[in-house]
């Protein structure tokens, strides 16, 4: 599906918000990836100056083990999210080639979309060897993505 979703992605900030949306669906789950996926997904995703710590999926996982959620849901709890009602935002600072893409995504706990529990993450997206690629994650103002996103228009 990331694979898929960055060979498919346009040159424009909605190609951005697109892989790293896929990008964070894949990366925020429990029981995580394999580390054949993981290094697969990584190796095609990640920048060329991404630094070693968020280009080393499988690294990071081992680094937080069965509480990847750190307390948000109990530890080993299995988990994916959901744009169903989701939020992105895209800063007014990106550039054609450099896009900061921020994401709001519901967990998904036994089926069941969460009515509570929000993940929200960010990346840097450029534009590299014809692909939208991550170079780093972003903090995210939860405030300002919830009063100024814009609601995915389709839920997975």
């Amino acid at each position: 599906m990331v694979l898929a979703a960055q060979g498919e992605a346009k040159h424009t900030s909605y190609g951005a918000v697109e892989v790293a949306t896929a990008f964070y669906r894949f990366l925020w789950q429990f029981p995580y990836p394999s580390a054949n996926d993981s290094d697969q997904v990584g190796s095609a995703l990640m920048s060329s100056a991404a630094p070693d710590a968020t280009a080393d999926i499988a690294a990071g996982y081992d680094a937080v083990g069965d509480d990847p959620t750190q307390g948000v849901l109990p530890a080993g709890t299995d988990f994916h999210i959901s744009t169903t009602n989701g939020l992105w935002a895209v800063s007014e600072t990106s550039t054609s080639d450099r896009v900061e893409v921020s994401l709001a995504a519901g967990y998904v706990v036994d089926g069941a979309l969460s009515p509570t529990k929000v993940a929200v993450n960010g990346f840097v997206m450029v534009w590299e060897d014809d692909a939208w690629r991550i170079e780093q994650g972003l903090t995210i103002d939860q405030d300002r993505l919830a009063a100024g996103g814009t609601r995915y228009t389709g839920g997975c």
